[in-house]
C-alpha cells in the first residue's frame, strides 16, 4: 500500500483547483478591466482605460499557465503532483534566500536607522528619541527573525 493518492482522485482534486484558480484569475482579470472602463467613464481619460487593460493581461497570462500548464487536464496526474511538489519546493528555497537577504541588509542598516531615528526624534525631546530608537530597533529584530527563518 502506498501513501498517495490515486490517479484518479488526484485528477479529481487538480480539476477541482484548476476551476478554482481559473475563477480568481477572472476576476482579477474583470476587476481591473471593469475598473478602468469605470474610471474611464467618470473621467472621459482613455489612458485610465487603457492603462487598465493593460494590467488585466498579467492575470489572463497567469491563468494560462496555470490552466495549460500546472493543472493541464491532458497531462499525467501523477507528474502533474511531482511537479507541483517539485515547484512548491523550488519556491520555499526561493523565500529562504530572499528572507535570508533582506534579513542581512535590514540588520546591516539596522543601526544606521537607529541613529537617525533618536537623532531625528530628538528634535521633539526624549520621548521622540526614545520612540525613534524603537523603531530603529524593530529594524534589528526584524533582520534576525529574517535571517533566523
Amino acid at each position: 500500500m502506498t501513501a498517495s493518492p490515486s490517479p484518479e482522485d488526484l485528477s479529481k482534486c487538480h480539476a477541482h483547483w484548476r476551476r478554482v484558480y481559473n475563477r480568481l484569475w477572472l476576476a482579477v482579470v474583470a476587476v481591473l478591466a471593469v475598473g478602468g472602463a469605470i474610471v474611464w467613464a467618470f473621467t472621459r481619460n482613455i489612458d485610465h482605460l487603457y492603462s487598465a487593460l493593460f494590467l488585466a493581461v498579467f492575470p489572463f497570462v497567469g491563468q494560462l499557465y496555470n490552466h495549460f500548464y500546472l493543472f493541464n487536464p491532458r497531462h499525467d496526474p501523477l507528474k502533474t503532483q511531482q511537479r507541483l511538489e517539485d515547484l512548491a519546493e523550488k519556491q520555499q528555497k526561493n523565500v529562504r534566500t530572499v528572507s535570508l537577504v533582506n534579513g542581512s541588509i535590514l540588520l546591516i542598516a539596522s543601526p544606521i536607522f537607529i541613529v537617525i531615528g533618536v537623532a531625528a526624534g530628538a528634535e521633539y525631546g526624549v520621548v521622540g528619541a526614545v520612540v525613534g530608537g524603537i523603531i530603529g530597533s524593530v529594524w534589528l529584530v526584524s533582520g534576525l527573525l529574517g535571517i533566523g527563518k
